[in-house]
């Protein structure tokens, strides 16, 4: 899967992901403004893969699990 790819990609090195690059993914409603550390996109990617595999539950409007804003831990039950 394409995740796993970028998931390894980002474990090659800790230098921050730059502003400029990553707002050359075009996203819509803001812009980076600073640096972020590699680590917030990487357990973004690793929440996505415990969704894909029905080990986090709830709905769109749920705020208890928030990858790339408060630190997202896999355990025994996520992961």
């Amino acid at each position: 899967m394409a995740i796993d790819s970028l998931l390894a990609a980002l474990q090659d090195t800790k230098t921050p992901l730059d502003a400029e690059t990553l707002n050359l993914l075009g996203i819509e409603g803001g812009q980076f403004t600073k640096s972020i550390d590699r680590k917030w996109l990487q357990e973004i990617g690793y929440a996505f893969l415990d969704l894909l595999d029905g080990k986090i539950n709830g709905g769109a409007s749920s705020t208890e699990i928030m990858p790339g804003s408060t630190p997202y831990k896999r355990s025994i039950t996520n992961g």
